[in-house]
C-alpha cells in the first residue's frame, strides 16, 4: 500500500491502506501488533499512527495539536 492510516483499537491496531495506481485499491485490517505490518511499512510513502501526544490533565484548554 502505498498510503497506510493506524489507530489503534481494542485487541491491537486498525490499518487502512490506500494505493492510487490506475484504479483506486483499498484495504482494511486489524492486527495484534505493528510489527505485523513491516512488509506494508516498507513500500509505504506516507503512514500516519493516531497516537495521542501532550493530554492534558489540569488545562480545560484543547491542545494544539487538536485544534
Amino acid at each position: 500500500m502505498k498510503y497506510i492510516g493506524i489507530d489503534g483499537c481494542k485487541g491491537g491496531w486498525f490499518c487502512v491502506g490506500f494505493e492510487d495506481r490506475n484504479r483506486a485499491t483499498w484495504r482494511m485490517e486489524r492486527i495484534s501488533q505493528l510489527t505485523d505490518i513491516s512488509g506494508y511499512l516498507r513500500r509505504a510513502e506516507l503512514v500516519l499512527i493516531d497516537i495521542p501526544i501532550g493530554l492534558r490533565s489540569i488545562d480545560p484548554l484543547e491542545r494544539r495539536c487538536d485544534v
